[in-house]
C-alpha cells in the first residue's frame, strides 16, 4: 500500500490546480473531437485533420470522460497517473524478490521522485504511458524468464502490451522491448523463443500499418 499512498500524495492534490500545458491541449482537443464528431482514427484540432500517429492517450481520455463529466483535466490526466502508479507497483513487486522491503520501497520512491518523472507526473503526454507499458511488458517476460521458461501465453501477453505501447507514440518505442529482449535471446541462444520476440515485433507493426492505411490520403 505504501507506493500507492505516496503516488496519491504526490499526484492527486494538484491534479486540477492548473490548466493544460505543453501537449495537453492538443491531446484534449483530439479527445473532444472524438466525443463530438466520432473521428476516432483521424481527429481534428480546430478544424485541421491530425493523422501523424495513433493516439492512445486521447482514446483513453474519451473512455474515462463519462466518469469525470467530460473531457477535462481529470479525464485527460488520469491515464498518465495510472501508468505511473502501475510502474511504481511493478517496480516494488519486482525488486522485493531480490531485496528487503525497505530496499524495494527505496527503489519505488526513487522512481516516483525522479526529477524527470515529476515534470510529467500529472501532464497528459504519452511519455509516462510509454514507460509504464514498456516496463509491464518487461515484467511479464522476466517473470517467465526467471522461472526458466517463457510460455506461449506470456509471449502473447507481451505482444499485446507492446502493441498497445506502439499506439501511444508510434512504433518506435516498441523497439525498446523487442531489441533489448531480442539481443538477450540471441546471446543466450534461446532459439525456441525466437517466435515469441518475432510476434512482439510483427504484431505492433501490422496494427500500425493498418492504422496508416486507414488514414492515408494521396
Amino acid at each position: 500500500m505504501a507506493p500507492g499512498a505516496v503516488w496519491a500524495a504526490a499526484s492527486l492534490p494538484n491534479l486540477s490546480m492548473r490548466s493544460f500545458i505543453y501537449e495537453e491541449g492538443r491531446n484534449a482537443a483530439m479527445a473532444k473531437d472524438i466525443v463530438q464528431r466520432g473521428h476516432w482514427l483521424e481527429p481534428e484540432i480546430y478544424g485541421e485533420r491530425w493523422a501523424e500517429k495513433p493516439i492512445l492517450l486521447p482514446w483513453t481520455t474519451v473512455l474515462i470522460a463519462p466518469l469525470t463529466g467530460g473531457v477535462n483535466e481529470w479525464s485527460a490526466r488520469w491515464p498518465v497517473m495510472l501508468s505511473v502508479l502501475l510502474t511504481a507497483l511493478l517496480i516494488q513487486r519486482l525488486t522485493r524478490r531480490y531485496a528487503s522491503l525497505g530496499a524495494s520501497l527505496f527503489a519505488t520512491g526513487s522512481f516516483l521522485f525522479c526529477s524527470l518523472l515529476l515534470q510529467k507526473l500529472t501532464i497528459a503526454e504519452p511519455d509516462t504511458v510509454v514507460t509504464g507499458l514498456s516496463f509491464a511488458a518487461f515484467y511479464v517476460w522476466w517473470d517467465g524468464e526467471e522461472k526458466g521458461r517463457v510460455s506461449a501465453g506470456r509471449w502473447i501477453a507481451c505482444a499485446l502490451i507492446v502493441t498497445l505501447l506502439s499506439l501511444a507514440k508510434g512504433p518506435q518505442p516498441a523497439g525498446f522491448f523487442v531489441f533489448g529482449v531480442g539481443v538477450h535471446i540471441l546471446l543466450r541462444r534461446r532459439w525456441e523463443q525466437i517466435w515469441g520476440i518475432a510476434l512482439a515485433a510483427v504484431l505492433p507493426a501490422l496494427v500500425n500499418i493498418a492504422w496508416a492505411a486507414a488514414v492515408y490520403q494521396p
